[in-house]
């Protein structure tokens, strides 16, 4: 009898050694199986700017107000009546006392880009009687001022032509004006303590494919008419416009 209950004691601890042997042992493996590990590198992705910037230009001060050829050939030169009416929709002659071509800043980048800007007018060495005038309103100055600003229009909502827009009504003497869509900056002879964002060249796209964006730069302004001293043909004013540009996220983007 005494046997039998040993048997028998002997046979529990051996079924109960070989079950928590069995569960221990699947333990082990589900744990080996299952602890897998993934890794990788979140990197930051910015697209490069591509943007063109005109690196060279002519500007015309022209202080009787004539009708001068601002593009072509002829440019520089006053328009002849057949020029002033064919220049209607091309915009190549203009009466402003200071005139230019149009210019274009394109934005081939896959994002929109703000602009800034950081205007300075320099009298030439040679120009003795020549100053930058730090107001737009020059009708009563008996000096040789000249007052330069640059008009920046969105090519997306905006006419390059800038037909009804009278340049030389637009005040700019702060750094920066707006007048409805068109922006204007001042061009000083002084270095800006910070540059003027003057607007957002936009990207465009026609079915995914990128197209370039544009902003149009043209310069006008005003001089006095009748100074003491006669206006010198020839004098020269160099104007730089050191643009900035950043990158502007796109919210219908963002998921």
């Amino acid at each position: 009898m005494k046997a039998k209950k040993f048997l028998s004691m002997v046979l529990a601890l051996a079924m109960i050694f070989t079950l928590s042997v069995s569960v221990f042992a699947e333990g082990e493996q589900a744990a080996a199986t299952n602890d897998k590990e993934f890794k990788a590198d979140a990197t930051v992705v910015i697209p490069a700017i591509d943007v063109t910037v005109p690196t060279t230009g002519e500007i015309f001060i022209n202080p009787m107000g004539f009708t001068l050829n601002v593009s072509g050939t002829n440019k520089g030169k006053t328009a002849t009546a057949a020029e002033a009416s064919a220049s209607d929709a091309a915009v190549t002659t203009s009466d402003s006392q200071v005139a230019s071509p149009i210019y274009y800043i394109k934005n081939s980048s896959p994002m929109n880009l703000e602009v800034s800007v950081s205007p300075l007018a320099t009298v030439d060495a040679g120009a003795k009687a020549l100053s930058i005038a730090s107001t737009s309103d020059l009708s009563a100055s008996t000096k040789n001022e000249v007052f330069i600003y640059a008009l920046f229009v969105d090519e997306e909502n905006e006419d390059t032509t800038v037909n009804g827009f009278d340049p030389n009504m637009l005040d700019v003497t702060p750094a920066y004006t707006k007048d409805g869509e068109n922006g204007a900056v001042a061009v000083p002879a002084k270095a800006l303590k910070e540059p003027v964002v003057v607007g957002t060249v936009l990207k465009i796209s026609d079915d995914n494919t990128p197209v370039p964006g544009a902003m149009s730069m043209r310069f006008f302004g005003s001089c006095s008419a009748q100074p003491k001293t006669d206006w010198n043909n020839g004098d020269k004013v160099s104007v730089t416009m050191t643009f900035t540009f950043k990158p502007v996220p796109d919210a219908s983007d963002n998921g």
